[in-house]
């Protein structure tokens, strides 16, 4: 009688309704005057249409790749007003002499703050330090702030990057020969201790 009640479940499960299956589209691809006829408006979509295909994507994605071995570190510079963060195209002061002159007074004033903003792409890590000036200054102010930035996060080595504005460029190499200095002292200080 066990083996009978078995054979009858079994039975049962057989006899239970599957999912339908999806049956995939015909793959054959339509006449030469069927294409020349549709490449004409397009209309109605063809999924064998690359041009339809494109139009109703949203486009090609951007794929992230691996990215580089390097990690890179993004350097800027930006204002702090009465009237929040901004970027030096973005303040009312014209971009002349005589802009820059009232620019000046303004920051003397303490109405406006430049500051330096130094960003990290591979830990995401920010920071941000009031500089007295723009560019390479003597005192390596600026240039010692980024090279204690990158020490700090641990780089090896870093691509520093930033927009084409010469005195960003300029704090860029001064700070890579300031990183220079310092990852040779540091060298000299643990191959005398090895």
């Amino acid at each position: 009688m066990d083996i009978e009640e078995a054979r009858a479940e079994e039975e049962q499960e057989d006899q239970v309704e599957a999912e339908p299956l999806k049956m995939a589209r015909d793959p054959k691809l339509p006449s030469a005057a069927d294409v020349e006829l549709h490449n004409r408006t397009h209309i109605p979509f063809r999924d064998w249409c690359k041009w339809c295909n494109c139009g109703r994507g949203r486009g090609i994605p951007h794929t992230h790749g691996q990215g580089s071995a390097v990690p890179r570190v993004g350097v800027d510079y930006f204002f702090i007003t009465a009237g929040g963060v901004k970027k030096r195209a973005e303040l009312e002061f014209e971009q002349s002499e005589t802009g820059e002159a009232e620019l000046l007074e303004a920051r003397t004033k303490g109405e406006i703050v430049k500051c330096l903003v130094i960003r990290c792409m591979a830990s995401k890590n920010v920071r941000a330090h009031h500089v007295p000036v723009k560019g390479a200054d003597e005192e390596d102010f600026a240039a010692n702030l980024v090279a204690s930035m990158v020490l700090w996060l641990g780089h090896l080595e870093a691509t520093l990057k930033g927009d084409n504005e010469p005195a960003l460029q300029a704090l860029i190499e001064r700070t890579l020969r300031v990183l220079r200095v310092k990852v040779q002292e540091e060298d000299q200080r643990s191959s005398l201790h090895v």
